[in-house]
């Protein structure tokens, strides 16, 4: 489900906003994936070193003082990696120049993956806010810890995995454990007013599903407020452009594109299945709720239209046809064929919202399983939606 632009989530700008910020083909970052336990503990006794790694940072004086500091299992090449770590004292002063001026004294400052703690530096010195460390790997606690002792007061340092939040959430939806709470400590908060700043590397998209499946789904388990994102993402993610990194901010709508309780049904009339781009939108209506395409075809809505869900401010629809295909609309407009859908009096005895519900994924419906079952459904959670395609608001 696509919440902002740019990524494969189906339609996230509807629910987000996306402001892009910078881009760097040598921003600097080196990057890490973590294997399970068995492949991290074979691959520490017997590392194979990418020499290419090697040469680019023996032949860059930005890197070289770095290298015996950084684990050789590290020193890898990797297509698709799950972490990625700032190793460029430069590139960290750039990233904090360009997004210290979105920093606000009232909100907390949470860092993922802080690494060698350049970054962090660079945001201990150009505000006075206390900054929050998440870092995965117990690798770099002699570092962080050195700059706690430089800072003191300053730093709240937790070895935790920050961007999987989500398989913790889920967990938590399973035996109403509270591991999210306890991950957040202080930070924990219900409040949607409460901005959480938060910044870092995420080489894939479950944490931003995450947050768009607790917006759409209600989930009660989300704990941090209004978080504001500051995230350095690969290019695909963006535009699919595998030679650059990304400096975007991420932040929720102020306002969201339908009432709250017709979410789940905006997720599921944006789903491939539903509505492909060479669908025609009246034929496929009329499956749900006959005769509808003459509403359509006029441009009139029936006299017992819900006035609340649309909107004077709805993008307008163009004459249509039975030919008219889904593709041919503007997102707005496909925003506005949903809520005068949804608002027909015909809607709520049509089985359009029955299919939605047999449809909803598992990690949005009330778990029965065993907790031996769970790794499907975290697999389910980091592939739901994946496959769609982009679209901009």
């Amino acid at each position: 489900m696509q919440l902002f632009s740019g990524l494969k989530i189906y339609h996230l700008n509807k629910i987000m906003n996306k402001t892009f910020l910078r881009r760097s083909k040598t921003i600097g970052f080196w990057i890490r994936f973590r294997h399970k336990a068995s492949a991290e503990l074979r691959d520490e006794n017997n590392p194979k070193i990418s020499q290419d790694v090697l040469k680019f940072l023996y032949n860059n004086d930005d890197y070289k003082d770095l290298i015996d500091r950084i684990p050789k299992n590290l020193l890898k090449r990797y297509k698709t990696p799950e972490t990625m770590y700032m190793i460029n004292k430069k590139s960290a002063k750039l990233i904090c120049d360009t997004v210290k001026c979105h920093f606000d004294k009232n909100a907390p400052i949470v860092e993922v993956n802080p690494g060698f703690g350049f970054l962090t530096e660079e945001i201990l010195q150009c505000q006075e806010n206390p900054v929050y460390l998440y870092e995965h790997a117990k690798y770099f606690d002699p570092f962080l810890c050195e700059l706690q002792k430089k800072y003191p007061g300053r730093i709240n340092y937790k070895i935790a995995d920050f961007f999987g939040m989500w398989k913790l959430a889920f967990m938590d939806k399973m035996d109403e454990g509270t591991r999210i709470q306890e991950l957040l400590g202080d930070l924990a908060s219900q409040s949607p007013s409460k901005t959480l700043k938060i910044l870092g590397a995420m080489p894939g998209l479950s944490f931003v599903k995450h947050l768009i499946n607790t917006i759409v789904f209600h989930n009660t388990t989300n704990e941090i407020g209004h978080p504001d994102l500051f995230i350095i993402m690969p290019g695909h993610h963006y535009e699919m452009d595998d030679h650059f990194l990304y400096l975007v901010n991420i932040t929720q709508k102020e306002k969201l594109p339908c009432p709250p309780e017709y979410l789940p049904l905006l997720w599921y009339y944006f789903k491939p299945q539903t509505f492909s781009k060479t669908t025609r939108v009246i034929p496929m209506l009329e499956q749900w709720i006959p005769g509808c395409g003459v509403w359509l075809i006029t441009g009139q809505d029936p006299p017992d239209t819900i006035q609340h869900i649309v909107s004077s401010n709805d993008a307008a629809l163009p004459h249509m046809t039975i030919f008219t295909e889904f593709g041919d609309l503007s997102l707005q407009q496909k925003l506005t064929l949903f809520k005068r859908f949804v608002s027909w009096p015909e809607f709520e005895q049509c089985p359009f919202r029955s299919t939605m519900e047999s449809n909803l994924p598992k990690f949005a419906t009330h778990l029965n399983d065993d907790e031996d079952k769970s790794e499907a459904h975290f697999e389910e959670l980091e592939n739901s939606d994946s496959e769609n395609e982009p679209e901009n608001l």
